[in-house]
């Protein structure tokens, strides 16, 4: 992928593709985003978890998308192949891990994107010679009113 430095925020999502239908949907979608200049397609891998809780790559389910790097980077990331983990959520210390996220017997694809948006704003921040004190993303739902 080469040197990540100038890349924009990238963002992992998990998705379940038990339902029927559900990868049709989501490669229509992603091929919408693949299209978008503000976000990048970075790369896209399916997956099965067995019931061991080994994954196994499924390349005849292979979500075929322009610009994906077709689980080259996704992959080190759940040690497939002969790939240690590396550069995974669950090495940064705050004990969160993709498998996690797949159950066993389940099949997810495992999505990259790249938040080009955001670029010009991190690079005036960095002109002014500010810095970035917090870079988080927050759920929907954590938005909502909480019953008290």
């Amino acid at each position: 992928m080469g040197d990540p430095s100038g890349l924009g925020p990238v963002q992992i999502l998990v998705v379940g593709l038990d339902r029927a239908g559900a990868e049709e949907v989501l490669e229509r979608q992603l091929r919408e985003v693949a299209a978008n200049r503000d976000v990048a397609l970075l790369d896209v891998l399916v997956v099965h978890r067995q019931r061991n809780g080994s994954f196994a790559e499924l390349r005849e389910r292979r979500l075929e998308l322009l610009g994906s790097a077709e689980g080259a980077i996704v992959a080190p990331l759940l040690g497939l192949g002969n790939a240690e983990p590396t550069g995974s959520p669950d090495r940064a210390g705050d004990g969160w891990c993709l498998a996690d996220h797949v159950a066993a017997g389940s099949t997810a694809a495992i999505v990259l994107l790249e938040h080009r948006w955001a670029i010009p704003l991190r690079d005036a921040v960095k002109a002014i010679g500010a810095e970035v004190l917090v870079d988080a993303w927050v759920h929907p739902h954590d938005l909502a009113p909480q019953p008290e």
